[in-house]
């Protein structure tokens, strides 16, 4: 397994029902027995089974989108992993016709890097934590050329808010007291003549939460990024939205410095704009599917931010 990209194959897989235990019976025949063996469940999210054994990661798609968003991130990792300063994954594909597209790569090492642990960080190591995340995402968001020939979606802001404008009015303008429906509308109207799509483009790791960092225990140093499933082409300012919104303001505002130097209070406010479009999203998303709890949340968020 040498974590180069198979990403020219397209699975074959027929999408049924599989739970993890059959997943795990699917895999096995496609890897080599010392590590079919060892395998052991590590997880199940929306996309994919995980599993782990003798220092190997292995991720099995739960559906087509799942199988498409492995093959971007092998493809992608294939060719920038060994441009980064800090240890990433580096996927091998297989797309078999009897088994789930999946991924093998080798385990990156480290402690999650949760809220909390970087909180309780000493100043200086806290400094150290922004000033490494601020240099892999320079380094990551310079090889946007990388990504072009493995199908990677471009996410365009000002066209994001064309949508969410048409369809914020009829649906969140109602949940929204007259003041604040009034500074959506004006925002996402700004948004979407901004012309953001005439800038050049970065890639994007895009999902940049607490789960996807790991550090160091002992140095309180990164040692690795992980999960790159949602990698995608867009503006920088849209890869720091989970670390202002799960790491919170203060630390956004650490790797922001570090990342903007001179330009940080603009691409501040870039980052809280893009914060503002996802969390639109999500909350429309949420009310189309009757998450109420969710919802409110959402429009307190919104408003939030609306009223900063």
């Amino acid at each position: 397994m040498d974590g180069r990209s198979g990403a020219a194959e397209r699975p074959t897989w027929r999408w049924g029902s599989l739970d993890l235990e059959g997943a795990a019976a699917r895999v096995r025949r496609h890897l080599p027995a010392a590590l079919a063996e060892r395998l052991e469940p590590a997880g199940a999210g929306d996309f994919c089974f995980a599993f782990r054994g003798d220092g190997w990661i292995v991720r099995v798609s739960r559906h087509a989108e799942a199988a498409e968003a492995i093959r971007r991130e092998a493809c992608v990792l294939g060719r920038v992993a060994r441009r980064l300063p800090l240890a990433v994954p580096r996927p091998e594909h297989h797309a078999p016709r009897s088994c789930p597209p999946f991924t093998v790569h080798r385990e990156v090492t480290g402690a999650v890097l949760t809220r909390a642990r970087w909180a309780c960080l000493p100043a200086g190591a806290r400094a150290r934590v922004a000033a490494q995340l601020a240099d892999f995402l320079g380094c990551l968001h310079g090889l946007a050329d990388e990504a072009h020939a493995c199908g990677v979606p471009e996410l365009d802001g000002a066209a994001m808010a064309g949508r969410l404008r048409h369809a914020a009015r009829p649906e969140l303008e109602r949940l929204l007291e007259a003041g604040t429906a009034a500074r959506l509308d004006h925002f996402l109207a700004a948004r979407a003549a901004d012309g953001e799509s005439e800038r050049p483009l970065a890639l994007l790791h895009a999902d940049l939460a607490p789960g996807h960092l790991l550090y160091d225990e002992a140095s309180g140093r990164l040692t690795g990024v992980i999960d790159f499933g949602d990698v995608a082409l867009g503006p920088p300012a849209r890869d720091l939205i989970y670390i202002y919104e799960d790491f919170g303001v203060e630390r956004c505002q650490e790797v922001v410095a570090a990342y903007a130097g001179p330009g940080a209070s603009a691409f501040m406010e870039e980052v809280r704009a893009w914060y503002l479009l996802e969390t639109l999203a999500w909350t429309l998303e949420r009310l189309h599917a009757g998450g109420r709890a969710e919802v409110i949340h959402g429009i307190g968020e919104i408003t939030r931010e609306l009223s900063a």
